[in-house]
């Protein structure tokens, strides 16, 4: 069973620079780094020869970022264009403050991403928020909460879900819904807005769901309705961007044989031999559209969920 979103996996172009942007700018603190190489990573990832310095950035005791460096494969660049395409285009943070933060909103990340998700945040209804792409042109949109109260956060940011676009919605329900057991938390179609200087956008609708786990929110699905969406890029974790979103689960050994028939995994539970959730299991698996996921059941996972820090 998912307990909850664990982290979201993001690779960089160049590892010191990120960190500098997000322990600055947003106030993350470092939890793990550490070299990342052998059998057991290759085993999970599926990558022959992965070699990585690893950087897991702390938001809450619940919620990391886990930043890869790569050595081995090459970095690839990250896809660019305006098109919609299946896959995890960003995600949205929480603040009780806008101010606090050492950035400001981002024009072009306004622009990108007001067709897609509005100009409010829905569920939640009207509160303020901005739109940040870190160094490597990442999205975050950061929702301006003045009641947050989570226990534990270790940053003036915390994560609140990452973004899944998909072109199905009612598919992709199918799947984290009634195959991995999330609960529909509300869903609905965001209200046509027109961005500035780009009249047809007016004309578009999106359809979203938001989806949550025993302890909180999990994932946003959103899916576009007058818009052409492109299938999912085959996944390469060397590539620039957001690669996968971890869920923390419950006796993964038990949860994968319930699955193992129904379910794209790349391999069998691994053993983790590096990082924060060493001594815990591992495993990769691919969703119905190409997006990717991981499970994971580790000491961290366990003892950080009994603090209940999920809104």
């Amino acid at each position: 069973m998912i307990l909850g979103m664990s982290h979201m996996g993001l690779t960089v172009s160049e590892l010191d620079a990120s960190l500098n942007y997000y322990q600055k700018n947003l106030g993350f603190t470092v939890l793990s780094d550490a070299e990342r190489k052998g059998e057991w990573v290759e085993k999970i990832t599926g990558i022959p020869g992965f070699h990585t310095r690893t950087v897991y950035l702390s938001l809450s005791p619940c919620h990391h970022f886990e930043v890869f460096g790569f050595f081995q494969p090459k970095v690839i660049p990250m896809e660019r264009g305006n098109h919609f395409r299946v896959g995890i285009p960003g995600c949205v943070l929480k603040t009780d403050r806008v101010e606090s933060l050492l950035v400001r909103d981002d024009p072009e990340e306004t622009r990108r991403w007001v067709p897609l998700l509005g100009r409010k945040e829905e569920p939640f209804g009207p509160c303020r928020i901005i739109h940040l792409r870190d160094p490597d042109g990442l999205s975050l949109r950061v929702m301006e909460e003045k009641d947050i109260r989570v226990k534990g956060r270790s940053a003036p940011v915390g994560l609140l879900y990452p973004i899944f676009l998909v072109e199905k919605l009612e598919a992709a329900l199918s799947f984290y819904r009634d195959r991995l057991g999330l609960n529909v938390d509300g869903q609905g179609e965001n209200s046509p807005e027109e961005v500035e200087g780009d009249a047809s956008s007016a004309e578009r609708r999106v359809r979203w769901a938001l989806l949550r786990s025993k302890t909180g929110f999990s994932l946003k699905l959103v899916s576009p309705v007058d818009s052409a969406v492109l299938p999912a890029a085959p996944w390469k974790m060397q590539r620039i961007g957001f690669t996968h979103v971890a869920f923390g689960v419950e006796s993964l050994g038990e949860y994968y044989l319930k699955l193992r028939d129904k379910v794209n995994f790349k391999s069998p539970p691994t053993s983790v031999s590096a990082g924060p959730h060493q001594g815990g299991q591992a495993v990769y698996l691919t969703s119905p559209e190409g997006i990717t996921l991981e499970f994971i059941d580790s000491p961290l996972i366990r003892e950080s969920w009994k603090m209940k820090c999920n809104p």
